[in-house]
């Protein structure tokens, strides 16, 4: 079985939360389960089984209330995707939020990616563009990305700025992301003013 996050933004959490077991000090065994008498056909035992299970979500949780923002982390996206059965946004969004303000940058980013999605004033926008600003400034290019795809089209409520949109892609390509380098080249060339 493969499982995808639907909206939170590690495309490696699965083998991150992988290592929840090893960050909490117990050692993990990931077999096939047998077939239970009766049984027509053997179910195999998933990493998400395993993660989902009541000693890991509790070592998890406990590990995330006693601040390690690894573990918040991944209590606010199993929580906002309903990973384990139990989907609630709202605290999944305040569990990524405390690992931001610990300075995780994959936290960082989410929380201001997914609170852009739900803003509704600008004073919420401005909070959430805090955020993705927050992950460029320590190194993220998906966040220096995302910010300059927003201030070039106009998106979430911000005003259209070519050249602000221009820096945001500089500093996407100096953080080692040259997937739009031909496309900010060609803004460059049509905005002769920036």
């Amino acid at each position: 079985m493969v499982v995808h996050c639907r909206r939170v933004r590690s495309q490696n959490i699965f083998l991150l939360l992988a290592m929840i077991p090893v960050f909490l000090g117990f050692s993990v065994s990931v077999a096939t389960a047998s077939a239970m008498p009766g049984d027509h056909q053997a179910r195999p035992f998933t990493l998400l089984d395993h993660i989902c299970s009541p000693s890991v979500l509790e070592e998890l949780i406990k590990s995330a209330e006693e601040g390690h923002e690894g573990a918040q982390y991944y209590v606010g996206a199993m929580l906002f995707d309903g990973m384990c059965g139990e989907m609630d946004e709202a605290e999944g969004l305040i569990w990524i939020l405390q690992a931001a303000e610990r300075g995780l940058i994959d936290a960082q980013h989410d929380y201001g990616r997914l609170s852009l999605e739900s803003a509704t004033t600008q004073e919420q926008r401005y909070r959430a563009l805090y955020w993705l600003g927050a992950a460029a400034g320590q190194g993220d290019a998906l966040s220096a990305l995302t910010l300059a795809r927003m201030h070039e089209a106009g998106l979430h409520g911000l005003d259209q700025n070519i050249c602000l949109a221009l820096d945001w892609y500089a500093a996407g390509e100096a953080l080692g992301n040259d997937d739009l380098i031909d496309h900010a080249q060609s803004l460059r060339a049509t905005s002769p003013d920036c």
